[in-house]
């Protein structure tokens, strides 16, 4: 598991990877700490579904390599 983060770090540190996508990833990982499976508890400030999840994770995707290669 920690060989992509040891790519990702890497390819940052020489130039490869930009902070930007960076901060695109930091999003990401702060809408996977807002995920909430209970529909309960989800009702809470900031809980995620599944699906909004999921929709959140393809816009990440979608900035990070769908918007280089155009």
């Amino acid at each position: 598991m920690l060989e992509g983060y040891r790519n990702l770090i890497r390819r940052f540190v020489i130039g490869e990877v930009s902070a930007d996508e960076f901060d695109i990833l930091d999003g990401l990982f702060s809408d996977v700490d807002e995920y909430v499976s209970d529909p309960d508890l989800r009702m809470s400030p900031g809980g995620l579904s599944g699906e909004e999840l999921r929709d959140r994770a393809r816009d990440a995707y979608v900035r990070l390599f769908e918007t280089r290669s155009s």
